[in-house]
């Protein structure tokens, strides 16, 4: 058990810090394109399909 948990702790940084510089640009555009399209879609959406189907 004690010989897992080492080789497993080495391991876990090197692959978290190779999935960052990918993960991040990706994480980036992707919370700046998700609230923009969210709130000017979603909130116009919803409100012509509330008072609609009321």
């Amino acid at each position: 058990m004690g010989r897992f948990s080492n080789p497993i702790i080495q391991p876990w940084p090197l692959v978290t810090l190779r999935e960052q510089p990918t993960n991040l640009p990706t994480f980036n555009l992707q919370p700046t394109n998700l609230p923009t399209y969210q709130p000017s879609t979603c909130q116009p959406s919803t409100f012509n399909l509330q008072p609609s189907t009321s």
